[in-house]
């Protein structure tokens, strides 16, 4: 039986009820190239245009070409973070509480949606997200970030933000008590402050009341590399 899990016990520093704490239950949890100009030859004519892609040549070789955004070559969307629900180890996360969790982008990308997998698919929370580059293990200056919208819609259509590869944070705030699974296999590093939910978004992510390790939530982005 895993222990109960108080992530927020700092919370009473912040303006958040320290009463609400985020918890988890007693369940144990079973979690689940871009085409290159060819060297000239000796009587080739310099003015000349490149030749076309020969249909018949191995993909990724210099005469194949660009790779049609239908080919296997072609980037496709990929999630950072955690997408897939986690089958137990419900957590309660307080309102008003702003958590950010560590992620890393491994090269560069265009950041398509942002998602969060409530664990009672009829919830009735509202949620805000956003993203944070690290500054010495926190999050910094504020990124990019969503308007409000359901939690129980799960996924919200991004800005198309271009995302240096690097360490950042991944925030979200709800207006209400919401539930979600944590991993029982993987632990992130988080950060929290207290944040009004209905107060915008500022340039950083101001001062943690705490931040520490814990086990990873049904958060995540969509991106595309570039």
């Amino acid at each position: 039986m895993r222990a109960a899990l108080i992530l927020c016990s700092v919370l009473a520093a912040c303006a958040v009820d320290p009463d609400v704490t985020l918890r988890g239950d007693d369940a144990s949890v079973a979690d689940a190239q871009p085409m290159t100009d060819a060297a000239p030859t000796p009587d080739a004519d310099p003015a000349a245009p490149d030749a076309p892609p020969r249909p018949d040549a191995a993909p990724g070789s210099p005469d194949a070409g660009p790779p049609d955004a239908g080919s296997p070559d072609a980037a496709a969307p990929r999630p950072i973070g955690w997408p897939v629900k986690f089958s137990g180890g419900e957590i309660l996360i307080p309102a008003d509480a702003l958590f950010g969790f560590a992620i890393n982008v491994d090269a560069p990308v265009t950041l398509q949606t942002w998602g969060v997998i409530p664990s009672d698919a009829g919830t009735t929370a509202k949620v805000k997200m956003a993203l944070y580059p690290d500054d010495a293990g926190a999050p910094g200056t504020l990124v990019t970030w969503t308007g409000v919208f359901d939690a129980a819609n799960q996924t919200e259509a991004a800005s198309g933000t271009p995302l240096a590869a690097g360490d950042y944070w991944l925030a979200l705030v709800t207006d209400a008590q919401m539930g979600i699974r944590q991993s029982s296999a993987e632990t992130v590093g988080y950060c929290v402050r207290s944040f009004t939910f209905s107060t915008a978004f500022g340039s950083t992510y101001g001062t943690p009341a705490s931040c520490t390790t814990t086990d990873a939530l049904n958060i995540y982005i969509i991106v595309l590399e570039q």
